[in-house]
């Protein structure tokens, strides 16, 4: 089974786990069987409990077999922090994915707005961000407009999934985007963790290779 994730958080500047009032808001996946299902965190409309949330997610996850998300490192991120890693399951970034199939030299049209229109999947106006462009904090926004974006993203989360993954097959990129998800993982632990740095052989390699 296939399940298309996204996470919504509070607003940037204070949006990965380790930011000072950072907090996911909403939780929201889509699955390649149909079920589409959103969970509340710290919304004023919640009606569990964050434990809950994370055992029914949890549940559902383990059966997967791949999770998807536009810009994984992100929900890997979250996923993390929430203890909702599976590690049965491959994790795929259609951002990266589209990287690839354009040849890894064109940075911009990798919006998933930009795919949906490449792809020609329906593509509704985004009015969630009119709220965070006026200011509105994540869970201040009416939960009925929240949960239609967020379950929205996962749908054509899914749906660009299954163009890409024909493509990418038809091209012999599959090895390559396995190894990029490999990568994915590295620096978000990275950038969770940190890097020990060997400080004198980074002197060492200076003084050897700097243009003088």
């Amino acid at each position: 089974m296939v399940v298309a994730i996204d996470f919504e958080t509070t607003m940037r500047p204070k949006f990965l786990p380790w930011h000072d009032g950072a907090y996911p808001v909403c939780f929201s996946l889509a699955t390649s069987t149909g079920l589409i299902q959103t969970w509340f965190f710290n919304h004023p409309s919640a009606t569990q409990s964050q434990a809950e949330c994370i055992r029914e997610i949890r549940e559902i996850l383990s059966e997967a077999d791949r999770i998807i998300a536009h810009n994984m490192k992100f929900d890997y991120h979250w996923l993390h922090h929430l203890g909702l890693l599976e590690e049965t399951a491959q994790v795929y970034c259609t951002l990266v994915a589209e990287y690839l199939l354009m040849g890894q030299v064109k940075l911009d049209g990798l919006k998933l707005s930009q795919l949906c229109d490449k792809y020609g999947i329906p593509n509704k106006k985004d009015r969630v961000a009119v709220y965070w462009d006026a200011g509105v904090e994540t869970d201040e926004i009416p939960a009925e407009i929240l949960q239609r974006y967020c379950e929205q993203e996962c749908v054509k989360g899914l749906a660009i999934y299954m163009r890409q993954a024909t493509a990418l097959g038809e091209l012999g990129l599959i090895p390559l985007l396995s190894l990029e998800m490999e990568v994915l993982k590295a620096f978000a632990d990275i950038e969770r963790n940190g890097m020990a740095i060997d400080t004198d052989l980074i002197e060492e390699y200076s003084a050897e290779y700097i243009i003088r």
